[in-house]
């Protein structure tokens, strides 16, 4: 990505050409008082004024930016450029830019001083100082994204794949040109053409002068109003957004009021407290003083306000954590947390692993992930490591513990690293761990061998953790996906990708279907960009071209199960549209047989209950209505109750596992909207029969769970700690599902002390 003409290249040669154009500028000011100096006597001979200058530095920056561009696209011989075009806008937004901010900086700097050095000093200081406020900014305000006039702009954690020139970038581009043409106008009025300070001629002197304050007053405007066009974001404007304040012992929740999170904010301020509670008894220390977690609207409001939209985000030396609402217990709250929890066993400026000029990304993530770790349905973290290490795709730590943890993709690099400081963790003790986390990855100075005898040892117990066939299948899908860096595509499949969604949200298929074509061609190889195109084709009705796509989309080499399951889906869904409930029936139970995810296999359980019953299909069908983009999330809601509402009261030939697929339908659509206590008569319904009538051992286990969570949310934890229990009897858990069983032991235990306090 960075040898590619596009965001990251632009961002490394940004402040290069920046500080180069504020060298050109100082030289062509001293070339320019020698020609001066040298023709004083010949007033004919004289050169032009001051713009003169700017324009003969600008062209010797122009030669440096055809460098630049002949480099990047040479580079396009042996590294696929997928947007030629859109990375030339990238590079005119940043080094151009960069180098035109720079070149004003050169050029006042050369009319300060006479010495060059003294000169190149004060064309470099503005450089300097807006980096330095940049890096401040970065430091102490609730942002991860910065707009720079000499970097450019910098969007934030680097796997966001969604980055694009939008709308703030220009405004502040215009920006940094009101402070440029109101500085070359100042300078304009107060100098004569020879470049030395003098008596400045009245004619155009207040007129350039007016013209240049008045610019500058805007500009100073426009500075003040940074936070409001979305330049940055400081604490203030935060809480403008999310105006709402719970505060508990350890914590200060920020949240917007009438929001999904104002309506459950009591169970979510628990969860942060059952958080700080695991984490301290495993570390044996806590952060000094309350932790403030901002909780987002949405992903799209994280990214507007605080720059990073898909990844949450905790920074350990602010005590700051910045997440998304997501269903509760939110899935990610404890890892961020436990970024915190770190920031007192790292460095003393930034609490992460850093020791001198060792910086270990890969225990920066890696500690958090085994402090918190998640499980994959049937799969624990180890179990997925191995997973990871029988599909040959595990990295070795030495490219993990360290900056090449950004090297690997996201999912490869979290779990092997993750899993590899559990096992540190759970055969040498948390203080072994808090310990290297603290010298940045000093293995021998911490466990007395090096590196590679840890992860061999650790290896041999990867290998040695049984495996099903389907569960390894389940997760290649997940480790194919390569880091945004070595996708040179990234960038622009995730642009077309969201002008797609927003083209199908808006009705225009014809614009969605080219941009999904758009993204075939430029990644061929990629099946999810024609599952993609055969889903807008279903939308828009043209039910026998998207079939075709679908067939083609499976013929394409190195499918993985989850993608076959998922085509295999697509496929059942159409036929089942136009009436063939056998073909239907035959696609859903080949995505069946298939490694697939348990929500993905609970999905398809009930789709084929509509191919194997008819009657039910138009119902199952309006429940899950896959290819209609069309509807408000607000009124599908609506729509999926009503669905549901028909499958409980209308059985067809089997009334009775169609009324428990409908209210336990109807309790997953009763929990989205917080009516817990009737989600919870739903769930029980659907299990109140001595032989459960929800047909499939995936399906009675999720209402469980789900029933379990409601209880805990009401308040029941004898009743939570019931459903629990069947959960460990009833069923065959996998790691994972112990894991997630253990967690809930401690979490029902919790509360229950928690909400007596």
């Amino acid at each position: 990505m960075a040898g590619t003409l596009g965001y990251f290249s632009s961002l490394i040669l940004a402040p290069i050409y920046a500080v180069l154009g504020s060298l050109a500028g100082v030289d062509q000011v001293r070339a320019h008082r020698g020609t001066q100096t040298s023709t004083r006597q010949s007033p004919k001979n004289r050169n032009g004024p001051l713009s003169l200058v700017f324009w003969r530095s600008l062209a010797e920056l122009t030669q440096l930016w055809m460098l630049g561009i002949a480099l990047l696209l040479v580079g396009m011989m042996w590294n696929r450029n997928c947007d030629p075009v859109g990375g030339l806008g990238y590079f005119v937004m940043g080094p151009v830019f960069s180098s035109v901010v720079g070149i004003t900086c050169g050029i006042l700097g050369g009319l300060c001083r006479e010495r060059r050095r003294a000169q190149i000093f004060a064309a470099l200081l503005p450089f300097c100082a807006s980096t330095l406020v940049g890096l401040l900014r970065l430091y102490f305000d609730p942002v991860v994204f910065a707009f720079d006039p000499f970097w450019g702009w910098f969007s934030g954690p680097i796997y966001d794949e969604s980055v694009g020139i939008d709308t703030r970038y220009l405004k502040y581009r215009a920006y940094n040109s009101l402070w440029v043409a109101s500085l070359a106008l100042f300078a304009t009025a107060v100098l004569g053409p020879d470049l030395r300070a003098r008596s400045p001629s009245p004619r155009g002197f207040v007129l350039r002068l007016s013209i240049a304050l008045a610019l500058a007053l805007l500009g100073t405007t426009v500075y003040l109003e940074s936070d409001v066009l979305g330049f940055t974001a400081t604490h203030s404007s935060l809480k403008k957004h999310l105006s709402r304040v719970k505060t508990t012992e350890h914590f200060e929740i920020h949240y917007a009021p009438r929001s999904a999170t104002a309506r459950e904010i009591d169970a979510i301020s628990a969860e942060h407290e059952f958080a700080w509670s695991r984490l301290e008894s495993m570390l044996g220390r806590a952060p000094a003083g309350r932790v403030r977690s901002y909780i987002f609207n949405s992903t799209k409001q994280r990214r507007r306000l605080l720059g990073a939209g898909r990844p949450e985000v905790s920074l350990p030396w602010k005590g700051e954590m910045y997440l998304s609402h997501l269903a509760f217990p939110h899935r990610v709250l404890h890892h961020e947390l436990a970024h915190a929890f770190l920031g007192s066993f790292g460095d003393p400026v930034f609490g992460l692993s850093i020791s001198g000029t060792r910086i270990n990304v890969g225990l920066i993530e890696g500690v958090p992930t085994a402090l918190a770790p998640r499980s994959a349905g049937y799969l624990d973290l180890h179990d997925q490591a191995a997973v990871l290490d029988r599909l040959r795709r595990r990295p070795r730590m030495t490219a993990v513990m360290g900056l090449g943890f950004w090297a690997q993709s996201s999912s490869r690099a979290y779990t092997a690293a993750g899993s590899f400081i559990l096992w540190l963790r759970n055969t040498h003790g948390a203080t072994k761990v808090a310990e290297l986390y603290g010298n940045a990855g000093d293995f021998q100075a911490t466990y007395g061998t090096g590196l590679p005898a840890l992860e061999e040892a650790w290896v041999t117990f990867l290998r040695a953790r049984p495996l099903r066939e389907r569960d390894v299948a389940s997760m290649d899908q997940r480790f194919k996906r390569k880091s945004v860096f070595r996708r040179p595509c990234a960038h622009r499949a995730a642009a077309l990708s969201a002008r797609a969604s927003k083209a199908r949200r808006a009705g225009r298929f014809a614009d969605a279907i080219e941009s999904l074509e758009s993204l075939c061609r430029i990644e061929p190889e990629r099946h999810q960009h024609k599952i993609g195109l055969a889903h807008a084709l279903a939308e828009q009705g043209r039910f026998g071209p998207a079939n075709d796509v679908l067939v083609a989309a499976a013929a394409m080499p190195e499918p993985s199960d989850t993608l076959l399951a998922r085509i295999d889906e697509h496929l059942g869904d159409v036929a089942m549209y136009a009436g063939d409930f056998e073909q239907a029936l035959s696609h859903y139970r080949a995505g069946l047989h298939r490694g697939i995810s348990e929500s993905r296999r609970r999905v398809l359980q009930i789709k084929q209950s509509g191919a194997v019953n008819p009657e039910l299909s138009a119902a199952i069908l309006g429940y899950f209505s896959p290819f209609d983009s069309l509807t408000r999330r607000e009124d599908q809601a609506v729509r999926r109750m009503y669905y549901a509402t028909i499958l409980a009261t209308e059985g067809g030939d089997s009334p009775r596992e169609s009324s428990a697929i409908g209210r336990y339908l109807s309790g997953v659509q009763l929990m989205h909207i917080r009516e817990l206590p009737e989600a919870r008569r739903q769930f029980q319904a659907a299990l109140a029969s001595v032989n459960p009538s929800l047909p499939t051992n995936e399906l009675r286990r999720a209402a469980h769970q789900r029933l379990m969570n409601v209880e805990l949310r009401l308040g029941n934890f004898t009743a939570a700690r019931a459903q629990r229990s069947r959960l460990e009897a009833d069923f065959d858990n996998g790691n994972g599902h112990r894991l997630d069983l253990a967690n809930w032991r401690d979490r029902i235990d919790f509360f229950s002390e928690y909400k007596l306090r």
